[in-house]
């Protein structure tokens, strides 16, 4: 097969100048999509990841609630999540007592919240809710709640 001299052809994806026809792709147009609409009465839970998501990247956070797209999870240390097992067992072993955990006495007074409600749920108005989840809670004697 001879070489191409560089006036035949320019580059290597160039289209051959030797009256050949090379096959095209054809044009597809791609749709965008469209949101997914919230079902009628159903209201939207928002939490502090997701408000933290919102502010960390308004497009991700847009993308998952209209388009129910999410962000690739990231690498996760169980490590952490065992630990935090362990030292809510630990905690649980004083709940319903006058006393902290010595890990905590001392520190701060009170007594842990018995029974212990994890999630919070608050309304905000008929479409949005706002929920958290807290680690712990203490009652202080004039009956106020430190998460």
């Amino acid at each position: 097969m001879p070489k191409k001299t560089s006036k035949e052809q320019t580059s290597l994806f160039d289209t051959p100048r030797n009256g050949t026809k090379t096959r095209q792709r054809p044009v597809v147009k791609k749709k965008s999509p469209k949101p997914i609409p919230p079902e009628p009465g159903k209201k939207r839970w928002l939490s502090p990841t997701a408000m933290e998501n919102m502010r960390r990247c308004p497009r991700c956070f847009w993308l998952q609630f209209n388009m129910k797209i999410y962000q690739p999870e990231g690498i996760v240390s169980r490590l952490a999540n065992r630990y935090d097992t362990l030292v809510k067992k630990y905690f649980d072993l004083y709940r319903g007592t006058p006393d902290l955990p010595p890990l905590v006495a001392g520190q701060i007074e009170g007594r842990l919240q018995n029974p212990f409600q994890e999630i919070y749920f608050a309304n905000i108005n008929p479409k949005y809710g706002f929920k958290g989840k807290l680690d712990e809670c203490i009652v202080r004697a004039d009956r106020k709640f430190t998460p």
